[in-house]
């Protein structure tokens, strides 16, 4: 994640004339040491008080569908869309 808010930053930066495309080729990235997973979050009253069968269908159908389009290369694709 933190290489793809590099690029949308520094191509934003290059858009907004805030700094040069030479500046931009001197400067290099380090070492990846980790990776920051993204969550979704279900909220802490739904799990106290128990998921009704429509609250859980929708956590399990946005889990997955989440995973088809991680599996499939469209969240790449829609991050693309947005010079991530």
């Amino acid at each position: 994640m933190e290489e793809m808010a590099y690029r949308y930053e520094s191509r934003k930066l290059l858009k907004q004339g805030q700094i040069k495309a030479a500046q931009l080729s001197k400067l290099k990235t380090g070492a990846l040491i980790s990776k920051d997973p993204v969550y979704i979050g279900y909220s802490k009253t739904a799990r106290q008080n128990g998921f009704t069968a429509s609250q859980f269908e929708f956590m399990q159908a946005l889990d997955s569908q989440i995973y088809r389009m991680l599996r499939s290369g469209e969240i790449d694709k829609i991050l693309e869309a947005y010079d991530y």
